[in-house]
């Protein structure tokens, strides 16, 4: 709460579903009262995952009692790349089978994050900008993740990615994952 009250619009909060000692939710999910007042004030909210700040359980039952995070990031880096993070398309397919549609993932990766951090060029596709995307395909399929506090959960869905676009060049993900054996998780 000592944080929270000095945040104003536009400031983030990264990993918002943490099951640390300074969460920001009741048990069931609810919302803090300095929470729902500094996002009333134009405070942002990052999944954020992290290493150690991303609990499943969290996430559900406050997407469930309505909240939502603004952005979807990985906070991705070398100790977490092999898990339990992987990539972006994992986080998202947690935070779908957290209760998330996909849309609502999709835009606080890309529209979202592209206007908060005034970045143009990003987060839309139109005729003379530049080409930066992903292409992506949603499985209906079985798959066990594991968040930051080390517990399993299963998902009916996953996303993965097969190409992406950087400034207009294809680059193919799963020979890259190949390349690296990590396929499991990227493809």
């Amino acid at each position: 709460s000592e944080i929270l009250d000095h945040m104003e619009r536009g400031d983030v909060v990264t990993h918002c579903f943490n099951k640390l000692s300074h969460k920001l939710f009741d048990d069931s999910g609810v919302p803090l009262k300095e929470v729902v007042e500094a996002k009333e004030r134009g405070v942002l909210f990052d999944a954020g995952h992290g290493t150690s700040s991303f609990s499943f359980e969290v996430a559900r039952k406050a997407i469930k009692s309505g909240f939502k995070p603004d952005l979807i990031g990985t906070d991705i880096y070398s100790w977490n790349y092999n898990g339990p993070v992987y990539n972006l398309a994992t986080t998202m397919s947690k935070l779908i089978a957290a209760g998330m549609s996909l849309e609502e993932c999709i835009d606080r990766v890309t529209f979202i994050p592209s206007k908060v951090f005034d970045l143009n060029d990003f987060g839309t596709i139109e005729v003379g900008k530049p080409a930066n995307l992903s292409i992506l395909r949603l499985e209906n399929k079985n798959s066990t993740f594991v968040d930051s506090m080390n517990i399993e959960f299963t998902a009916d869905k996953i996303i993965k990615m097969d190409y992406t676009v950087c400034n207009g060049v294809l680059y193919s993900v799963r020979r890259y994952a190949d390349s690296i054996g990590n396929k499991n998780q990227i493809m």
